[in-house]
């Protein structure tokens, strides 16, 4: 299934489990070493297990503006939601989080021993501008996060 996914379109330089080193001989250290590395300049904080495998991906749009600009299993910052649904099908759930965007989540199943493969999207519930992101529209993608977990995730 996953194969399936990164065929829509994925131009991350990795793929969940490549090693922290890996990732650090490509992209530098992190702002900050932590249970989930930033790097504010490429709008990414990145997350890995036990054997410091990559195991989350977060794109999104820090606060000091920079965006992640590549797509991730066929969609970017900025699309619009029902861009996922056409291409992933239904979500398994969508969450009302009550600060101007919601969040849909969808369930792709076990993908290997260590869990299971989640994609949750925060997208924009009204019109709007904020600092850092700029002008958005209703349904605009806001966050994309990929996760594998063993079960349901936390929310972006």
């Amino acid at each position: 299934m996953i194969e399936k996914l990164y065929n829509l379109g994925f131009d991350f330089p990795f793929k969940i489990g490549s090693t922290r080193d890996e990732i650090i001989d490509k992209l530098g250290k992190p702002d900050k070493e932590t249970f989930a590395d930033p790097y504010l300049k490429h709008g990414l904080i990145l997350s890995y297990n036990i054997y410091d495998e990559l195991d989350e991906i977060t794109a999104t749009t820090m606060q000091n503006g920079s965006t992640y600009k590549g797509i991730l299993f066929g969609v970017k910052i900025g699309d619009s939601v029902s861009k996922c649904s056409e291409i992933w099908g239904d979500s398994s759930y969508t969450e009302d989080k009550r600060y101007g965007y919601l969040t849909k989540v969808w369930n792709f199943g076990e993908i290997n021993k260590t869990g299971i493969l989640f994609v949750a999207v925060e997208y924009w519930n009204e019109n709007g501008e904020e600092d850092g992101f700029g002008k958005y529209e209703i349904g605009q993608i806001k966050s994309i996060k990929i996760q594998i977990d063993d079960e349901t995730p936390e929310l972006i």
